[in-house]
């Protein structure tokens, strides 16, 4: 039988180093998510709401689908 879970791989001990302000824990969680220093795990971890989220009009067939939640919510349906 397969494992159910997989351990990661230690952090290097240079990101380590560049992470070192944070807890190992988040430091594991920050180098699982590619995030290999300070300032980019800054970024990750607060964010500019203003400016750096993905604008979900660009998203494919977003006006298709608001159409259809739209659709459904005017005639009562359920939307899953």
């Amino acid at each position: 039988m397969e494992p159910l879970f997989t351990y990661s791989p230690i952090i290097p001990p240079l990101i380590q180093e560049k992470l070192g302000q944070y807890s190992l824990i988040l430091q594991q969680l920050l180098w699982q998510r590619g995030i290999e220093d300070a300032t980019t795990a800054e970024l990750f971890l607060h964010p500019d709401y203003d400016t750096e989220l993905y604008n979900p009009l660009l998203l494919h067939d977003i006006k298709f689908a608001c159409t259809r939640i739209h659709k459904a919510i005017k005639n009562k349906e359920k939307v899953a």
